[in-house]
C-alpha cells in the first residue's frame, strides 16, 4: 500500500499565487479543463458594471406599460382632446380692456423704479428716503397684482402667468436697485479716494512751488551781489538759464502727453470692449433689455453673442410650438380625467383608493413636468437668449444627477438659484447668521412665491405650496442622515420627492377647488 505524499498548501492569504499554481497543475492533466476560480457576474466582488441590456429591457417594459396606459385611456374616456384648446385661452380676458390695463399696468413700477435710480445718481438723497421709496414699489408690485386678482371673476388660465409676470418684475427690480446702489457706493468711495488723492497731489506741487520760487529769489539775490559779469559770461549765464527754462517746459510737456495718450488708449479699451459704467447704465434701453433677458440678476455689462443663429432658433421655435401643444393635449386627455376620477374616493375617505389615484396621478403629472421643463427651460430661454444675443445660457445644471436634495435646487432652475445666492442668502450671511438660518430663509422666500402663485388664481389659501416648499430643509436634513455621502441614495431620494411630492400637492388644490366650484353652482 502506497503512502499518498501531503503536498504542502499555499497561504490562504495569496490568492493570486494559489490559482497560478492549480493553473500551472491542471494544464498538465489531460481533461482539457475548463473551469477556473470565477464569481458570479452579479456579485460585488465580480466587478461586472455592465448592464446595458437591462436599461434597454426597462425602456421596452416602459414603452408597454405606457402603450396599455394610452388605450386604457383612449378605450374608457374616447378622443376627447382639443388641438385648437389654446385659442380658448387666448380668447379669454386679455382682449377685456381692463386685462390689457392690468398686463400694461406692471410698467408703472418699472418707470418708478427707473425714475427712483435716476434721481439717487443725480442727488445726494439720504439712504433712508431711497430704500424706503424702493421697497415701497416692489410691495406695490406684489400687492396691486394680488388686490386686482382677487376682486375681478378672472379664469386662473390668465392670472397665472400675469402674476408669474409681475413676480419675475418684482425679482428683477429688486436686483437693479441692489446692484445700482453696489455700484453707487463704489462710485462714492473712488471719488472720494480721487479727491484725497488730488489733494494730496495739489498740497505736494504747492509746496514744490514753493521751494523753487524761494530758490530762484535767492539766486537772483546773491547775483545782485556781484559785479556785472563779461560779455561772454553774460551769454554763457543767458544760456544756460534759458536752457533749463526750456528743459522744464520740455518735461512737463512730455510727462502729460504721456498721461493724456494712456487715458485715450484705457478709453479705446473700454470703447471696444463697449464696457458700461455707472450712471450711463440708467437709460431705458439698459433697463428693459435687463427685463426681456433671460436672467433675474442685473450687469451692467452683459455676455453678448456677435450674430443670430437663424438655425439654432428655428430648431428651438418648432421644439417649444411642439412641446406646448403636446403638454396641453395632455392636460386634457390624460390629466384632467385622472384628477377628476381622484375626487369620489378622497372625499369618501378611503384611503386605499386614495392612494391608488394618487399613484395614478404622479405618473402624468411627473410626465408634463419633465415636459415643461424641457419647454420651458431649454427651448422657451434659448429662444428669448438667442434673439436678444444673451451669452450665458446655463439655465440649468444636471439636475438629475443630484445626490441630495440642496444641489437639487441649486442646479435645476439657475436663475433663481442665482437671484437667492446673490440677493438673499449672501447678504443675510455677510449680516452674522449662519449658512442654516441664511437656507432658511431662501426656503421661506420660496414658498412664499410659489403659494403666491397657486393660491390667489385659484382664489383660495389651503399653503400646500407654501408647506411642501418649507418642508424641503427638514427634507433634505432627514436624507442627509441616512446617506451622508448622497450617491445612489440621495438621487433616489430626490426622484421621489418629485414624482410623489408634486402629486400629493396637486391632489389637494384640486380636490379643494373642484369642491369650492361644486358649492358655487
Amino acid at each position: 500500500m502506497t503512502e499518498r505524499k501531503f503536498v504542502r498548501a499555499l497561504s490562504s492569504g495569496d490568492i493570486l499565487a494559489y490559482e497560478e499554481a492549480a493553473l500551472k497543475s491542471r494544464a498538465a492533466v489531460a481533461d482539457r479543463p475548463i473551469h477556473k476560480m470565477m464569481e458570479s457576474l452579479l456579485s460585488t466582488e465580480s466587478g461586472f458594471t455592465n448592464f446595458r441590456g437591462f436599461v434597454n429591457w426597462g425602456l421596452i417594459l416602459l414603452l408597454i406599460f405606457g402603450g396599455k396606459m394610452v388605450l386604457n385611456n383612449f378605450n374608457r374616456y374616447g378622443i376627447i382632446m382639443d388641438p385648437f384648446f389654446w385659442r380658448h385661452i387666448l380668447q379669454g380676458e386679455q382682449y377685456d380692456l381692463a386685462g390689457l390695463v392690468f398686463v400694461a399696468f406692471v410698467n408703472v413700477h418699472i418707470f418708478i423704479g427707473f425714475f427712483i435710480e435716476r434721481i439717487m445718481s443725480q442727488f445726494s438723497l439720504p439712504q433712508s428716503i431711497y430704500i424706503f421709496s424702493v421697497s415701497l414699489n416692489l410691495c406695490a408690485c406684489i400687492l396691486f397684482p394680488t388686490i386686482v386678482v382677487l376682486a375681478n371673476d378672472w379664469s386662473p388660465f390668465f392670472t397665472s402667468p400675469v402674476l408669474m409676470l409681475y413676480i419675475i418684475v418684482f425679482l428683477k427690480l429688486w436686483s437693479y436697485a441692489m446692484v445700482n446702489t453696489w455700484c453707487r457706493t463704489a462710485r462714492a468711495k473712488a471719488l472720494a479716494a480721487a479727491t484725497s488723492e488730488q489733494m494730496g497731489q495739489l498740497a505736494l506741487s504747492a509746496a514744490g512751488r514753493m521751494h523753487l520760487l524761494a530758490n530762484a529769489a535767492q539766486s537772483d539775490h546773491q547775483r545782485s551781489q556781484y559785479a556785472a559779469p563779461k560779455k561772454g559770461a553774460a551769454n554763457t549765464g543767458t544760456a544756460i538759464r534759458t536752457f533749463s527754462v526750456s528743459r522744464r517746459t520740455k518735461v512737463s510737456g512730455s510727462q502729460k502727453y504721456v498721461d493724456c495718450a494712456d487715458f485715450d488708449e484705457l478709453t479705446k479699451r473700454s470703447l471696444k470692449l463697449r464696457l458700461t459704467q455707472y450712471p450711463d447704465n440708467l437709460t431705458f434701453g439698459d433697463i428693459y433689455y435687463f427685463l426681456f433677458a433671460p436672467t433675474l440678476c442685473y450687469e451692467l455689462n452683459f455676455p453678448q453673442t456677435f450674430s443670430i443663429r437663424k438655425r439654432f432658433l428655428l430648431k428651438r421655435v418648432l421644439e417649444l410650438i411642439c412641446l406646448v401643444q403636446l403638454i396641453l393635449l395632455l392636460i386634457q386627455q390624460w390629466m384632467v380625467p385622472a384628477l377628476q376620477k381622484s375626487v369620489s374616493p378622497f372625499i369618501r375617505s378611503r384611503s386605499t383608493y386614495v392612494v391608488e389615484h394618487l399613484l395614478n396621478i404622479a405618473i402624468p403629472n411627473h410626465v408634463l413636468w419633465l415636459l415643461g421643463f424641457y419647454a420651458f427651460f431649454h427651448s422657451y430661454l434659448n429662444v428669448v437668449a438667442e434673439m436678444m444675443k444673451f451669452g450665458d445660457r446655463r439655465f440649468y445644471e444636471d439636475w438629475w444627477n443630484a445626490t441630495s436634495v440642496p444641489s437639487f435646487w441649486s442646479s435645476w432652475n439657475i436663475p433663481v438659484h442665482r437671484w437667492c445666492r446673490r440677493h438673499v442668502y449672501k447678504p443675510i450671511l455677510s449680516m452674522g447668521f449662519s449658512r442654516f438660518w441664511a437656507g432658511t430663509v431662501v426656503f421661506f422666500v420660496s414658498a412664499i412665491f410659489h403659494e403666491l402663485l397657486v393660491s390667489v388664481p385659484l382664489k383660495m389659501l389651503r399653503l400646500w405650496a407654501f408647506l411642501g416648499m418649507l418642508g424641503q430643509q427638514p427634507y433634505a436634513l432627514l436624507v442627509y442622515h441616512f446617506c451622508p455621502q448622497g450617491g445612489k441614495t440621495g438621487n433616489i431620494a430626490v426622484w421621489l420627492t418629485l414624482i410623489v411630492g408634486q402629486p400629493l400637492a396637486l391632489y389637494m388644490y384640486f380636490h379643494d377647488y373642484y369642491v369650492q366650484q361644486q358649492q358655487k353652482q
